[in-house]
């Protein structure tokens, strides 16, 4: 007795259960199986879509709360071209799996300006309303025709309008790209800023971002994200990281280069920055309380390491920075680092301090600002004792220096 192959149903070895292979293919929607092509030229866009509606409902009727009914995508390796917006309404619950954000890749070439339905007046490659519980891995989104900030492009919109059955939170990025819009990731992008929906406790693990004019940007108080571990974020034009409201309270290890200016947290949360490396000119700009934690800012250009807003206290430990200086209104500590930049207490930057060039030790500011084995260039440095009043004197550049809470000492030379 024969059975047609499609309809047999078999049992891989050491299993119980028998099943046939539409079945088991079944388990996951294949991009290519809805007819995409990803040779980099034929429009996919509709493939896409219906990949992404078999996966997860259409957008007139979404999965919704029935997260179980779910699938993943599976975008093997190509380049696969949209001309129009690819939308997600109301999923928990989903993968977006692509082979590895250098092999696989979706790219907009549609027309420049673009509205959609969801009231959002930018050109989307990707826009979610109600986005949760959900990983993307091992993709790039790639925006093409226009990546200046009045383009108003974005690589991935991550949107809520509080009317889906799904809201924003607990995603997962892993090894993806975006990179060529004015966004390459915004998370609640409501107007005006600050009002709208959450969009709170992502990470991203080893993504990168690249020549977007802001990087990474939150837009509402809500927006808490979790994470920004790893990965690179260069080439943008204003922003590597932008907390316009809310808050990216850990970016760890990760690499920035040729930023105007790395990372703004001006959400009013606390940041923490550990690990990173930068060549940018601008390093980081605070309007809320922040760590920062064994970073290196090693710009061959002068530029800012922390700019603050009156009332911010920063805490800067075993940091680095070659070009950089600090400016802003705030009180700060600095313990185990290094400043090689004379003019590293910028003019007008901590509370009284007025200077222009060279710090002196008698230019030191004496109150607002604590500092604990602080390595500074200074154009003179003591011949005092270890552990003496720090006045004046003359010596090498550098020199360790400790404010005790009523005057500095030395610590070193």
């Amino acid at each position: 007795m024969t059975h047609p192959f499609l309809s047999y149903a078999f049992p891989t070895t050491g299993a119980t259960a028998s099943r046939t292979l539409p079945d088991r293919l079944a388990d996951v929607i294949n991009v290519k199986d809805y007819g995409a092509v990803g040779d980099g030229s034929t429009d996919d866009t509709s493939a896409i879509q219906a990949a992404f509606d078999g996966a997860w409902g259409p957008a007139n009727n979404p999965h919704g709360v029935n997260e179980y009914l779910n699938r993943p995508v599976i975008f093997p390796r190509g380049n696969y071209i949209t001309t129009s917006t690819l939308y997600i309404f109301a999923v928990a619950g989903a993968r977006i799996i692509g082979d590895g954000s250098k092999v696989t890749s979706i790219t907009y070439k549609g027309p420049i300006p673009n509205s959609f339905p969801s009231g959002s007046t930018k050109t989307n490659l990707l826009f979610t309303n109600g986005f949760a519980y959900s990983r993307v891995q091992g993709i790039s989104f790639i925006m093409t025709g226009g990546n200046l900030a009045s383009d108003k492009t974005v690589c991935f919109n991550w949107n809520w309008d509080q009317v889906s059955p799904i809201n924003t939170t607990q995603n997962l990025f892993i090894d993806v790209g975006f990179a060529g819009a004015s966004w390459g990731f915004l998370a609640a992008d409501i107007d005006p800023v600050g009002f709208g929906a959450e969009c709170d406790a992502t990470s991203f693990y080893n993504c990168w971002i690249d020549n977007c004019d802001v990087g990474l940007s939150t837009r509402n108080w809500n927006a808490l994200l979790g994470a920004f571990w790893g990965g690179r974020i260069t080439n943008c034009t204003s922003f590597g990281i932008w907390a316009a409201a809310g808050v990216l309270p850990t970016i760890a290890g990760t690499s920035f280069a040729n930023n105007d200016l790395d990372i703004q947290n001006f959400g009013g949360g606390a940041a923490y920055i550990i690990g990173c490396h930068s060549t940018s000119p601008n390093f980081v700009k605070c309007g809320g309380h922040s760590s920062i934690v064994g970073c290196t800012h090693m710009a061959t250009s002068v530029g800012y390491f922390l700019g603050t807003t009156p009332g911010v206290a920063i805490s800067i430990d075993a940091c680095r920075s070659l070009n950089g200086y600090i400016f802003g209104q705030g009180s700060h500590y600095i313990r185990d680092s290094q400043f090689d930049n004379p003019d590293w207490l910028h003019s007008g930057s901590i509370r009284e301090l007025k200077t222009s060039g060279p710090l002196t030790f008698n230019a030191l500011p004496n109150r607002g600002f604590q500092a604990e084995g602080l390595l500074v260039s200074i154009s003179d440095s003591p011949t005092a004792a270890w552990g003496a009043n720090v006045t004046a004197g003359g010596g090498a550049n550098h020199v360790w220096i400790r404010w005790n809470g009523s005057n500095w000492t030395v610590v070193g030379i």
